[in-house]
């Protein structure tokens, strides 16, 4: 965690954007979170072994409680659904202190 807030806390000071965040479930309020905003297409696996661009940003494992998938998320005027998550890998392909939220527009 110690490492994670030494890493993550400078970079997404400088590089990430302010976010609105509404976990999901019902009677959820909205809180701020920071983010780095790759919602203008990132490549993921869809999951049966083929990539995609979908729209995606990472948020810092701690910042979220729970599953996020459901949630909603306001990046840049813009709303999202947060389809499905997964964490961030490093180079060594381990799991760090990210977690990638993909997201599909809501005015779409």
């Amino acid at each position: 965690m110690i490492r994670d807030a030494l890493l993550f806390d400078p970079v997404y000071t400088l590089l990430g954007v302010d976010a609105a965040y509404t976990p999901p479930g019902e009677g959820s309020s909205s809180r701020a979170l920071r983010v780095m905003d790759h919602s203008q297409g990132e490549s993921v696996d869809d999951g049966v072994g083929a990539f995609v661009v979908r729209p995606t940003v990472h948020a810092r494992a701690t910042d979220l409680d729970g599953s996020p998938t459901g949630g909603t998320l306001v990046v840049g005027g813009v709303a999202y659904r947060i389809a499905s998550h997964g964490a961030v890998l490093t180079r060594s392909g381990r799991a760090g202190g990210q977690r990638r939220l993909i997201l599909e527009r809501l005015d779409d």
